[in-house]
């Protein structure tokens, strides 16, 4: 493990969020540019280890400074979904897929290789469990969305290809706390060793020693 640091952006949907920042950090800091009611959320990775789990997946303080303690799978947790990446195939015709979760990821597809679209596309599967008869009109924009032409249709989302070849690794957000199309900016850190000073009763001045 060596010591990294990334700053980033990006905005919310309205659904869980796994931000792939290539490590698993141990500290997570953002601010959601709400309009009315900033937001300021911050995690560490040993709260997660070892705080109860209505305290372990980190704080948000509001305008005001009222914090918000988060229980699991309500805040902020470390994944890995291995380094390699996802796999990734090719849409074909009654195809089963796995639809995302809240949890976990979904299926991964390319555009046929008789489509039209750049087969470098890559869309995740939203809902249901078989494709259609018919491959859908990929759309050309990020975050876009499409069904293909089934009874219940198969919903697909296009990704950024470029975030699934740095590895799958980073901070897992809560769906409830970045509403759609909010602004948020965030500070990733990893580093490369852990200090515990643990119960300081008895330190004269906390100062172990003094």
């Amino acid at each position: 493990m060596s010591n990294q640091i990334v700053a980033g952006h990006f905005e919310g949907d309205n659904a869980i969020i796994y931000l792939p920042i290539g490590f698993k950090p141990d500290y997570f800091k953002a601010v959601v540019m709400a309009t009315t009611s900033p937001l300021r959320y911050e995690w560490w990775g040993r709260m997660e280890q070892e705080e109860a789990a209505a305290l372990g997946e980190g704080i948000t303080t509001d305008i005001l400074g009222v914090p918000t303690y988060h229980a699991d799978t309500a805040g902020f947790a470390a994944y890995d979904s291995g380094a390699g990446g996802p796999t990734i195939t090719r849409w074909s015709n009654g195809a089963t897929v796995v639809a995302k979760t809240a949890t976990a990821h979904g299926t991964y597809m390319k555009p046929s290789v008789d489509s039209d679209m750049d087969k470098e596309a890559v869309f995740e599967v939203l809902a249901n469990t078989t494709t259609g008869a018919t491959e859908p009109t990929w759309p050309a924009g990020i975050g876009e969305t499409v069904a293909d032409n089934h009874g219940s249709p198969v919903v697909y989302e296009r990704v950024n290809v470029a975030t699934l070849r740095v590895g799958y690794q980073g901070i897992r957000i809560a769906a409830t706390l970045v509403a759609d199309s909010a602004e948020c900016y965030y500070l990733a850190i990893q580093t490369d060793k852990v200090i515990d000073h643990g119960d300081v009763d008895g330190w004269s001045s906390g100062i172990y020693g003094a």
